[in-house]
């Protein structure tokens, strides 16, 4: 839309010229902005203003002179304000045109080639896989999925990336916890340690496996079952997860697991390489990186 408008001041500068009001060509570049008082019009340009000290004359003249000739069906109304802003204000017309021009284009409305050959990728929501989603990752999909959309209209070679964060103690939880509900459903007194998750859903995952596997786990040691419990019930949630944001209309291109880093040693071999760089040490049981060297405000712990 500024566009267009730039195009028609252009064309009033070029008439102005020709008639000898103003001299100097090429002329600058045409700034179009939305006033803050909607009395002002509906956009405003300072071009006149840009032009006074190489055309050696009074702003204000130079906008009564381009006013002149801003004669295009697309305007109802040309005002030169202040010190010589040149306020416009739209036609009806103009408006329903490019309404009728963006509901002919459908989904192509917008669409541009700005990022061609950029690659851009956007990692959002990535909600840890030991509960449901929340409304603030509701929030984080929505502003994700449409920054994502913009960027592929504008051209960008774009992908969208779901962070599985599966490792860590969260995880351990997570399996045990799914652990010491089974071991409740079929019958065992548990006394359920706070730090571990106590939704129902927990239950519902447990009683699934109850359901598939009988007693088969309490015939096995704590420790046999838990890698296990712990892959299922993240399973079970990634596929909720997954679910609730289809449904939302957010999907992603790629599905990534932390723990995928571990089991093809990619963690392993980024600290030997940094120990390698010296850019890490040893301190207090953990291994410290050197970031203060990079401007963070101070070193941090990357193995505790």
């Amino acid at each position: 839309m500024k566009t267009a408008i730039q195009i028609i001041i252009q064309d009033a500068l070029e008439k102005a010229r020709q008639a000898g009001e103003l001299e100097l060509s090429p002329f600058p570049e045409i700034v179009v902005e939305k006033p803050k008082d909607e009395k002002m019009g509906d956009f405003s340009t300072n071009v006149a203003m840009t032009m006074a000290k190489s055309e050696r004359k009074n702003p204000k003249m130079i906008a009564q002179s381009v006013a002149r000739y801003l004669e295009n069906g697309d305007l109802s109304q040309v005002e030169v304000a202040g010190p010589g802003f040149i306020n416009l204000k739209m036609s009806h017309e103009f408006f329903l045109q490019r309404l009728k021009s963006a509901v002919k284009q459908g989904d192509d409305f917008g669409q541009s080639d700005v990022g061609q050959g950029t690659k851009v990728m956007i990692e959002f929501v990535s909600a840890n896989p030991t509960g449901h989603l929340h409304v603030g990752h509701g929030r984080g999909a929505a502003v994700g999925d449409a920054l994502a959309r913009i960027l592929r209209k504008a051209g960008y070679d774009l992908s969208t990336e779901y962070y599985i964060n599966d490792v860590g103690n969260q995880m351990n939880f997570l399996g045990r916890s799914t652990w010491l509900r089974y071991r409740e459903l079929l019958g065992e007194a548990i006394e359920f340690p706070d730090d571990h998750y106590r939704g129902e859903y927990i239950k519902d995952i447990a009683n699934e496996i109850v359901e598939q596997n009988g007693d088969e786990f309490l015939k096995k040691p704590e420790e046999e079952c838990l890698p296990f419990f712990r892959k299922y019930a993240k399973d079970t949630i990634l596929k909720g997860i997954e679910k609730d944001l289809a449904e939302f209309r957010v999907t992603f291109d790629n599905w990534f697991s932390e723990q995928s880093l571990y089991e093809d040693k990619s963690v392993e071999k980024a600290i030997e390489w940094l120990k390698g760089k010296g850019h890490i040490y040893e301190k207090d049981g953990a291994v410290w990186l050197k970031s203060s060297a990079f401007d963070d405000d101070k070193d941090r712990v990357i193995v505790k």
